[in-house]
């Protein structure tokens, strides 16, 4: 006999309209493989297990980075990485140690391990969306993760990196990430039966860089990627969260996007450095749907996935299907785009796959 929680996922799924655009193509896009963390061991020692079959293709990130960014650009970052960023673990606590055990078991050296980790901190573009089965009362969340501007050599790498990990605690999973192997902190997260959370990059003057030598001098800000980590691991609820990333002071502007159980628990928290601008609340609007240009203004010209986004979701159903078709249509899947997640918080479900962008393919472009 079906369970409850195998009936509802079954009629989340039901229900596709004949509105699929033209533009939608799906492959068999690979799953991410799955792995576990264990919380209760040393720090040192929790990604021992999974980085070594893994350490060339990080080198191979970082080195391609360097070699296809601006090339004093790429000069600065790696001279500032080497001279400063090997203190960074020291004040970071669990995740520094975390970062200085994945350098031991990869032999990379640490201050590159942490470029790898504050890299997608003020890089990474995506698409987020929050909508509600007004049918089944259920949260559905959805991502796509994009990275890659400037350096679109580094797509096919990320994609061989992208894995599905479960933080377990006393032999209990404690939340879900879709991530980079070797990525400590968490831009797609599920607290199963509690709220998901996921990470949207926003470009603004008073940016990432600023935050981070404030970070060197006074250690206040918070990291974007490691409050989220921070609140999958602590036993909080959705309003806490909420207000938690709603009001700390951050390392760099940030879309932060979070869903709950149900009864319109959705959020869009579109961040500054200190403060939460024009949030948007799924019981004020219909779904939540987020890129990397600020809500009130309009799409950038250059990167409109947008207005294909929001008029799929005015012409369907809610479900998880409808979802992924959206997922996978151009130019919300584009040439940049490294993997797709779906959660449902109430069910403990989350799932995860690499996209690939069939030519002709929108590449995000700022020049």
């Amino acid at each position: 006999m079906i369970s409850t929680k195998g009936l509802l996922l079954l009629l989340l799924f039901l229900g596709v309209n004949a509105n699929v655009p033209n533009m939608y193509s799906k492959e068999a896009n690979g799953i991410l493989p799955e792995y576990t963390i264990n919380l209760d061991l040393p720090p040192e020692e929790r990604w021992a297990h999974i980085m070594p079959q893994y350490s060339e293709t990080i080198m191979e990130v970082i080195n391609t980075a360097y070699d296809e960014l601006p090339w004093v650009f790429s000069r600065t970052i790696k001279y500032l990485a080497k001279k400063y960023f090997e203190e960074i673990p020291e004040d970071m606590g669990e995740y520094g140690r975390e970062m200085i055990g994945i350098s031991e078991a990869t032999n990379i050296d640490l201050y590159e391990v942490v470029l790898y980790n504050i890299f997608y901190e003020v890089f990474s573009l995506c698409t987020s969306v929050v909508v509600e089965s007004k049918h089944h009362d259920t949260i559905i969340h959805a991502r796509n993760l994009d990275f890659g501007v400037l350096m679109e050599g580094i797509v096919p790498l990320l994609k061989k990196i992208t894995i599905d990990v479960k933080f377990i605690k006393n032999g209990t999973v404690i939340y879900r990430a879709h991530t980079f192997a070797g990525f400590v902190g968490i831009f797609t997260g599920m607290k199963p039966y509690k709220y998901s959370i996921t990470i949207n990059q926003r470009f603004a003057l008073n940016g990432g860089f600023l935050g981070i030598m404030k970070w060197f001098r006074t250690k206040t800000p918070n990291w974007n990627s490691l409050i989220v980590r921070d609140l999958l691991e602590g036993d909080y609820d959705y309003e806490y969260v909420i207000h938690k990333l709603s009001t700390a002071e951050l390392v760099a502007p940030i879309y932060y996007i979070v869903g709950g159980l149900g009864n319109n628990d959705g959020s869009l928290i579109t961040r500054d450095r200190y403060y939460n601008l024009n949030p948007v609340y799924l019981n004020t609007t219909k779904y939540v749907f987020q890129t990397n240009h600020d809500h009130w203004i309009e799409p950038f010209y250059f990167d409109d996935r947008t207005t294909d986004g929001k008029k799929f979701l005015d012409n369907n159903n809610y479900t998880i299907e409808n979802i992924e078709i959206m997922l996978g249509t151009k130019p919300t899947l584009n040439r940049i785009t490294i993997f797709s997640s779906i959660m449902i918080p109430k069910l403990d479900y989350m799932h995860g796959y690499i996209q690939n962008c069939i030519e002709p393919c929108h590449s995000i472009n700022f020049f």
